[in-house]
Parts: C-alpha cells; structure tokens; sequence
C-alpha cells in the first residue's frame, strides 16, 4: 500500500489464495511530533565543543535541541572532537543548526537510541578519509548488529563537502566518506527530502550505505539487516557526487523503498547487491549524468544487481543521458545475477544502442523483465533477447528533461508523440492517477507538476503543508501534508506476473479515505506492514 494519508486509520483485509481472510485496523503515523516543553533545549550562541543530546523524551512529548528563536547557531568543532553532535537519547529533535568540522563524523547515534528526528540542519567537514566515515553515523561495523537503533528520520538536511574524498575507480574499489551510514540496524526509518553533494571536488564513496552487505557477515543472521534496515523509506532526495553507488541498499532489503530521488555524478545510481529477503522496491527515480573519474566520463549502471534472491521491483524510472553522459547500463548485474528481479514501465535509455538496457550474464532466476521502454541491449542468461511486451525506441521523444538544482524542480515526461506515451502498463496503486488515456512510461507523467527534489520540495509549489506545533509555540516545523505506507506486494511472490500486475500469493484491501495526487510529497510509514506479516503468519498457521 502507497499513497495513504498521515495520521489515517486504513481498515486492511489479507486474503490467502485459500479464500482465509483476515481484517483488522492499522494508523499511519502521526507526521506532527510534539514537543514536551519542559524538554526543550534552546542554543543561544555559537560553540566549538561537542553538543551532548542526553535528555530523552517520550512517544508524547519529544525533546528538542535547536537554535533559539530568530538565532543562527553554528556548532564548529573545527577538527578537534571525534563528532559535533552526540545523540544518546531517544525521542528527540535536532532542528535547524550549523554542524560542522567533526574528526570523523557530524551526528554520531548510540547504538541503541531510536525516535530521533535531525531535520533543517547542514552538516559539513568531517572525516580522516577513512571509509564509512559517515555525517550521520550509528552501528559500528559491519559485524556488529544493531536492533535497537531504529526509527531515524533524516529529513531536509543538506549533508556536503567532507574533508577528505573518497579514491575512484582507476585506483581501485572506492573507499571514503560517505552521507549516511547505519550498520545492521532495526531499520524503520525515513530519510526524505535531502541533498547530499559535494562541491569541493571531495567525493562520497557511496552516499547512502553500510553493511553488512551479506547474511553471511553477521553472527546473528536474523539480525544482518545490512543497509538500510527493513521497513525504510529514501524518497524526495537530491543525491550526487560520489565514486561508487548514491544508495547501496544492500543487505535484507526487507520491504525497503526507494523512490522519487533524483541521482546525478555517481557511478552507480541504486545497488540491490545481496538482497537476500526483499521484498525491495525501486520506483520513479530519475537518473542523470554519470562519473567514472580518472578523466573518464559515463558511470556504470542504474541499479546493479545482488546474488541475495530476494525480490525487486523496479516500476517507473527513467535514465536521462544529458550532454554529460549518462550510464552505461540500465539494469545490470555487475554485483550479483538478477533472480527475482520484476521491472515495469521503466525508461533504461543508455548512451547507445549497443550498450544493455538489461544486462544479466548467467545464472538469474525467477525474474520478470519486461514492458519497458528501451533502445539498447536486452541480455537475461547470457543471452540478447527480445522482450515480448517491451518498446523500443531509437529517440524517446521527451518532451521536457530539465533539472534546476537551484529549485529542485525537474520535468522529464514524455511528448504526445513518443512511443512511450500512454504505453505503460497498469499497476495497482503505482500508476493510477494518469493522466492520459493510459500512464505513461518512466518517473514523470505528463501533463502534471514538475517533480521536486531536496529540502524545498513540495513546500511552495506541493500540497499545502502542515505546521506541527508543540506545547509551545517557538518550536515548529512545516511538512508535508500527505503520506504514504508501506506497500506491501509479499517477498513470496516469485511467480512471473502479468500485464496487469498482481500480487498471485495474498491480497490486500484498503479503504482509502482519499488518494493524493500524483507528484505530492510524502512520508512513508512502514508500521502496516508489520501487521500484515503477522497476520500472514497467523492464518498460515491456521493452514
């Protein structure tokens, strides 16, 4: 389920292939954080010593650390602390501060602190070089595992310019900075509307990731959740700048989605490497240009496959090649083969025909790639294949590909005369708001809104926000009005679907109170989903 409204009650019927049932109510989550206050923390002045967020609030009432009202506080520890920002509390909000010049890192999570919301803040200069290092940091290492270090929201934050950069490819792996990095954690979190970049010529090794990477690089295997964490939502971000991939959603990938961000400079746009339970998601993000380094131009691949076997759904996205060249490959398996991998109504345009749109060399599984719109190579086992239900173009007839990064603002839909309008296939809660006689392929359908990206996306020109007002009326903060839950197509899906794409395992029914319109901001809530494995559990028992 996509596409809900904050704060809602959705009443949600699962029903097996056996025609067994279950109903019950699910309440998205409320996007208006109150504040307790008499746990507010009001900076007054400037400072170069670390700040310590000790005081933890509750599910009611949250603690806030955050400039004094009309003051701009910067926070510069200016090479000589470990971290600007120590968070050892639960329930609190980092809002609207200057952070910068930690040794290794910005804003360090204990490792067992949840609830904690870091919004309007800029976090800047960190790092020895060192990999992993990243302005955001919680987990430890790779085999360390983190349960309790879950629901992190990270919303409209501009994290740039570390220290040091990150080496590229000609010497090789990159190794280095990155944006956010949480090892192993509970996961449940929201990471939206945030620009990642560096203007300094310091690259991030990835911008989004940690690990670990593979079950197998845990002792609690139940607990190698890898990066993200289960249940997480990446949307609404402007990501750019970095050697190897924007977001490396490696590790469990359970019920993880990525979507509406716009990537460019990278070399890998999204790796799904190692998704070893699924189900994960990869829907209306736009690809731009790409980098190698060394000199070289044009990065790697769109989204680059794992060995894991757990499903992926990759519906809507488009890959733009502007006079910077774009990748070299659309759906690739340069990190694994493409089991399980479903694509739908995506634009895998690559810098030429003879380059792979589809890019697998042996061994998937279980996948259903097609009804996409592509002009290069379609290669499944080794093979080039011709796709039964796919298009193929030589141009793609946009009728806009434009990207502002002063505004955030992009259009990138299709003209009247393209192959791919009105072309796309129908898929339930994805694509149902069109706005032509059919959707159209890739992220942007024409004849709406610009899509919007960073920390002004959909404040202006999106649906009328919100103001959460706590206790108090200096703290405040303006967020989107609209939301959207987890969706919840079941990971034991692994029947090649259809056209009209459904899930073949268990359904779903929602009573929607009202759909949002396209192109709206949203926060994603991940809590449904977690009743309905238990009641999938449940009633197969039951069976």
């Amino acid at each position: 389920m996509i596409y809900l409204t904050a704060n809602t009650t959705y009443d949600i019927q699962l029903t097996l292939n056996s025609s067994t049932s279950a109903t019950f109510a699910a309440t998205t989550w409320d996007e208006n954080f109150p504040v307790d206050p008499n746990k507010i923390h009001y900076l007054s002045a400037n400072s170069s010593s670390t700040l310590t967020v000790s005081d933890s609030g509750t599910a009611n009432g949250y603690a806030l650390y955050a400039p004094e009202p009309g003051r701009n506080i910067t926070i510069d520890v200016q090479n000589s602390q470990s971290y600007v920002v120590h968070v050892s509390a639960s329930y609190v909000i980092i809002r609207g501060l200057n952070l910068t010049g930690g040794i290794y890192t910005v804003v360090y999570l204990g490792s067992d602190v949840h609830d904690v919301v870091i919004e309007n803040n800029e976090l800047s200069n960190w790092g020895t070089g060192a990999n992993f290092q990243g302005a955001i940091f919680g987990g430890g290492n790779y085999g360390q595992t983190n349960p309790n270090l879950k629901c992190i929201i990270v919303q409209r934050n501009k994290i740039y310019n570390p220290r040091y950069g990150s080496n590229d490819w000609s010497t090789g792996h990159p190794s280095g900075p990155q944006g956010i990095v949480l090892f192993n954690s509970g996961g449940n979190h929201v990471f939206r509307y945030n620009e990642f970049y560096s203007d300094n010529g310091n690259y991030f090794n990835d911008v989004l990731g940690a690990g670990a990477n593979f079950e197998t690089q845990c002792g609690n295997v139940q607990q190698c959740t890898g990066f993200p964490g289960p249940d997480t939502d990446i949307y609404g971000n402007y990501l750019a700048n970095c050697w190897d991939d924007a977001i490396e959603a490696d590790g469990q990938g359970r019920n993880v989605r990525i979507w509406e961000n716009y990537i460019e400079k990278t070399f890998v746009k999204i790796s799904h490497a190692g998704n070893y339970i699924g189900p994960l998601y990869i829907f209306r993000n736009v690809a731009g240009s790409a980098d190698r380094g060394s000199g070289q131009v044009g990065g790697e691949s769109f989204t680059k496959g794992g060995d894991g076997g757990g499903r992926v759904y990759v519906f809507h996205n488009t890959m733009l090649q502007p006079g910077a060249l774009g990748v070299r490959a659309g759906l690739a398996d340069s990190g694994g083969d493409m089991s399980n991998v479903v694509s739908r109504n995506n634009i895998l345009q690559t810098r030429t025909s003879s380059q792979r749109s589809v890019q697998d060399t042996g061994g998937a599984q279980d996948y259903d790639i097609d009804y996409d719109f592509y002009n290069g190579r379609f290669t499944l086992n080794n093979t080039d294949v011709i796709p039964p239900h796919s298009i193929k173009f030589t141009d793609p007839g946009f009728a806009m590909q434009s990207f502002d990064r002063t505004t955030g603002l992009g259009s990138f839909y299709l003209s009247s005369t393209s192959g791919g309008y009105d072309k796309a296939v129908s898929l339930p809660n994805f694509n149902d708001n069109y706005a032509g006689l059919a959707p159209d392929m890739g992220a942007h359908e024409a004849n709406t809104q610009p899509m919007e990206f960073g920390v002004n996306a959909y404040l202006v020109n999106g649906p009328t926000p919100t103001t959460t007002t706590s206790t108090t009326t200096q703290a405040t903060t303006t967020l989107p009005s609209t939301t959207t839950s987890s969706t919840t197509v079941p990971q034991t899906t692994t029947t090649p679907i259809g056209s009209d794409w459904q899930p073949t395992t268990e359904t779903t029914t929602v009573k929607e109170p009202e759909k949002p319109r396209r192109g709206t901001g949203y926060l994603l809530i991940p809590l449904i989903v977690g009743f309905l494995m238990v009641a999938f559990l449940i009633l197969r028992e039951i069976l």
